[in-house]
């Protein structure tokens, strides 16, 4: 089911002005919900909300409709729809498993936020049989896409009615599942350690890209849950830190993965030829080309006396970094890097105009 999501802020009824995305919503036999909302506004900086919809667009559909509420529903074959008088029940909206998605400034998210079906993100818990983690995907730090995955032994490697949603493939720039070339929202498996879960991106121009993992049910605290960057080889925790990337413009379906095992491999093999440092004099600004996103512990630049001018630690592997010379004198400086990977102490020289 897809409901829209408007944001409240946009006070017009011409569908040009609209800002907004379609929310997903289904729910098992077992009356387990699983429910991302539409893409929302990101937030970034220390005590800010990150894993939340913008403004008061923190929306979680329920298991009950208001009149009025439009939807939209798939069947699973051609037929006609019917909607029924026995459909329908007495629940007021005021309780804690209905919510009416109207773009009113005003509302805020649920009369039962302390309720005890709920964790510390205002989210659905799930019986001790499921288990899941959702995903947040921010491009270029304006809009997130959130990914639910969820794991119950009922599950199978088709289409799973009640635990899967399709995405509503509303933005430009989008990160989904894949199943049988369908992009989801919500997927599901059993949960197995081998498993290896695509994660596809679709990016309509070069972009930066930000993995963020949060809503971790019902799995051991020691469980890693990786990213899997199958083009550099690389697996980043998602539970201890997340992933920024710089990307370029296409469909990426064979790059990332989840996985909740680390593959063991051969010590990759650096050279310099990997690496290029070039001096952009008119914007004094240093720049280190890193394409194979290899990691790089240590950043240091030195003049030609030795003197060392200053050392930077990347937290995350990039492509390309960027510093400012403005505050150097002309003259050569070498730049020395270090990776983490044997035999990897990187020299190269820059020469800065100031």
């Amino acid at each position: 089911m897809h409901l829209w999501e408007q944001d409240p802020t946009v006070d017009s009824h011409y569908i040009e002005d609209y800002v907004g995305g379609y929310a997903t919503y289904t729910i098992s036999s077992g009356g387990v919900g699983s429910f991302t909302p539409a893409t929302f506004t990101t937030y970034s900086g220390t005590g800010v909300p990150t894993n939340i919809p913008s403004g008061a667009r923190k929306k979680t559909l329920k298991r009950y409709l208001p009149i009025g509420q439009g939807f939209m529903v798939e069947g699973i074959a051609n037929g006609n729809v019917f909607m029924k008088n026995s459909h329908r029940i007495y629940y007021p909206e005021a309780q804690t498993e209905s919510y009416f998605f109207r773009p009113n400034a005003q509302t805020t998210l649920l009369q039962s936020e302390n309720s005890d079906d709920l964790d510390t993100y205002g989210l659905n818990t799930v019986p001790d049989d499921f288990m899941r983690f959702r995903i947040n995907v921010d491009f270029n730090n304006t809009y997130t896409r959130q990914l639910l995955m969820n794991f119950h032994v009922t599950a199978t490697d088709g289409f799973d009615y009640g635990l899967e949603g399709k995405s509503p493939e509303d933005t430009a720039s989008d990160a989904y599942w894949v199943l049988d070339e369908v992009p989801y929202v919500i997927q599901a498996y059993p949960y197995e350690d081998a498993l290896e879960i695509p994660l596809a991106l679709k990016l309509n121009t070069d972009q930066t890209l930000r993995f963020r993992i949060f809503d971790v049910q019902n799995f051991d605290d020691a469980q890693a849950i990786y990213l899997h960057d199958m083009i550099t080889d690389t697996y980043t925790n998602l539970r201890l830190q997340d992933v920024e990337i710089n990307l370029t413009s296409g469909i990426l379906t064979d790059r990332f993965e989840i996985v909740f095992n680390k593959k063991v491999l051969s010590t990759p093999t650096v050279n310099p030829d990997m690496f290029s440092v070039t001096q952009n004099n008119e914007l004094n600004t240093l720049v280190i080309h890193n394409p194979n996103a290899i990691e790089i512990s240590e950043i240091n630049m030195y003049d030609t006396t030795g003197k060392h001018i200053f050392q930077i630690n990347p937290k995350l592997p990039k492509i390309q970094y960027s510093m400012s010379t403005a505050d150097l004198s002309g003259g050569m400086y070498i730049i020395k890097l270090k990776a983490n990977a044997p035999n990897t102490n990187i020299v190269k020289k820059v020469i800065v105009h100031n």
